[in-house]
Order: C-alpha cells, then sequence, then structure tokens
C-alpha cells in the first residue's frame, strides 16, 4: 500500500514560514500498553494531544523532523538559536531496545544516518560517525527539510525531504519499536524527579517506588486521573504545568485528594487562553473515548474535568 505524503505548510518560530512533508500515523494507539501502570496512562494520554497514531511523522514545522508519540522534534527552535532536538534520542532508544533489535525499518533509518556519516552517541546527540562532534542544527534543517526547513511543493528538495519522512514513518510504525518509544515518552515526563511532581507523588504515594514503576493501585484514582491530565499539558509547555501544581501544591490540603484534583484541573484548564479554549476541550473529548472509560469512572472524569472547570 502506497504511502500518502502530503505537503503542509505553518509560521514557525519567529513567524518563519516553515514547509515540507506530513505522514499520517498508520493505525491509532488506542489503549496504554499496560493499563495498569500510572506513568503508561500518562504517556497514552499525552499521546492523544499530540501523536494519537503510531507513526506519525511532520517536516513542515521548521523542526526538521518530528515523531513518536510525544512529537520529539529532531531540532529545537530555541528563540532563534536551533539546537538538537530529543528525536534523536528516542531513535537510539528504539534501536537498542530488545524487542526492536531485528526489526528491519529502524534498522533501516539508522543505517541511512550511517549513510551521511551520522551517528548517535550514547548521550543521544546526533553526531559526526566516529567523532563525538554534535551535527549542527542548520546541517540538520538542510538535510531533512531543505534547503532550510522551507521545502518546496515539488523537485529535488521536496523529493528528499519525502525520502527521510517515509523512512521515519516505516520505523514508527514499526510494531517492534512501540514499546521503547512509550518508555521514551515515560523518562520524558518523569524529568521532574525532585521538583513539584516529585512532591505530589511523595504526598499520595509516599511508598511508591519511582514515576516510571508506578502502579495505579498505588494512587488515589483522582490523583491518577489528575496527574495524567497534568502531563498532558507539561508536554505543551513543562514551565506552565509546573507554576500550575506549584501553586495548588501551596494552596490545597493533600489530606483531600478529590480536593487537590478538581483544584489542579481548574488550575491548568485557565492557566493560558489557549488551555482554555483548546487543549482542555481536547483533552474533555479524550476522556469520552472507551479507552479512557475503561481507566476511569465516568463519573470521576466528569467531577474532575467538568465541561466549565
Amino acid at each position: 500500500m502506497a504511502i500518502a505524503i502530503k505537503w503542509k505548510s505553518l509560521k514557525g518560530a519567529s513567524q518563519r514560514l516553515c514547509s515540507g512533508p506530513h505522514v499520517a500515523g498508520a493505525f491509532p494507539f488506542e489503549e496504554p500498553l499496560d493499563p495498569t501502570s500510572h506513568a503508561q496512562r500518562a504517556v497514552w494520554l499525552s499521546s492523544q494531544l499530540e501523536a494519537p497514531a503510531w507513526g506519525s511523522v511532520q517536516g513542515y514545522d521548521g523542526c526538521g523532523m518530528s515523531a513518536g508519540l510525544l512529537h520529539n522534534t529532531a531540532v529545537l527552535p530555541n528563540r532563534g538559536a536551533p539546537v538538537q532536538g530529543r528525536l534523536w534520542s528516542l531513535i537510539d532508544a528504539m534501536h537498542k531496545h530488545p524487542s526492536a533489535a531485528t526489526a528491519p525499518a529502524i534498522n533501516a533509518l539508522v543505517a541511512h544516518l550511517a549513510e551521511h556519516d551520522w551517528a548517535i552517541e550514547r548521550h543521544g546527540a546526533l553526531v559526526a560517525a566516529g567523532t563525538l562532534k554534535p551535527i549542527a542544527a542548520h546541517v540538520i534543517l538542510r538535510e531533512l527539510t531543505p534547503p532550510d526547513g522551507a521545502v518546496p511543493e515539488q523537485g529535488a528538495a521536496w523529493k528528499r525531504a519525502c525520502e527521510w519522512a517515509v523512512m521515519f514513518h516505516e520505523a514508527f510504525a514499526e510494531a517492534a519499536t512501540f514499546h521503547a518509544q512509550v518508555a521514551h515518552a515515560a523518562d520524558w515526563l518523569s524529568a521532574d524527579r525532585r521538583g513539584e511532581e516529585h512532591r505530589v507523588y511523595a504526598l499520595f504515594a509516599p511508598a511508591a517506588p519511582s514515576f516510571i514503576e508506578l502502579r495505579v493501585d498505588a494512587l488515589p484514582q483522582e490523583i491518577d486521573l489528575a496527574m495524567c491530565i497534568y502531563h498532558a499539558f507539561s508536554v505543551h509547555n513543562p514551565a506552565h504545568a509546573r507554576g500550575a501544581l506549584a501553586v495548588v501544591l501551596q494552596s490545597v490540603d493533600g489530606a483531600q485528594p478529590l480536593k487537590f484534583a478538581k483544584a489542579l484541573v481548574r488550575t491548568l484548564a485557565n492557566k493560558t487562553p489557549r488551555w482554555q479554549t483548546k487543549r482542555y476541550p481536547r483533552t474533555r473529548e479524550t476522556l469520552k473515548k472507551r479507552a479512557a472509560l475503561a481507566l476511569w469512572p465516568a463519573a470521576l472524569i466528569a467531577s474532575i474535568a467538568p465541561a466549565q472547570p
């Protein structure tokens, strides 16, 4: 079956017009791989707002390429001084995961990088093969989305960008890589190991292991749901999400899980106009899905994530 590739454009960093290929996901990420894991529930809910289908790839947003459940990017704009993003560490994790050892599509992608004298070193950076010299962000853009993140609709540059997009799509749609993709996303969500997030988990599950190992039954169900919503918001803007969480930690008694959960979701929903008008409504729509209702009781969802927070 032929892979459908669309040309898209949008205004990227600093209002610069960016363009390139988009390949839709092969099939939906319908439910957590392990529904008893709090981290995997959070990954699933976050992905529904970012990339709800395996193999979704976009090269039109000025980031070179983005893929994965949280749309990790090859390049981060970094306020006009672009740097490498986390896409490379994700590819490395997929390639090294035991379940993907013989997966042809991820191996083909890594081999294609090697053909360009690129390699991913152990800390997840894309480097010149045989060295520890990072590949500059503008070089990555020029290769993946030529000439500079604004790919024309036809011609040699479009053909090269499409070839890369298809290789990324095939690797990320390969079932053998799914567990690695989920694990990498969970690791990203656990980045705030000693901040506000850590305080919440220490408060409501003091005897539990790390976020990655936290089982659902170790948390009050209200906190399980509210923190999954929190993580789904933090993917968009970690600083805003942590700020909302800090406010709730200071103002709400942790001995009342339901009150805490409601306050957290309400604070997140009203943190920014965009979250109020777009992210919160999209989150509520996701929580109406059959998969969400299999994770949390409908009455709990309605209580913690009401139409008017």
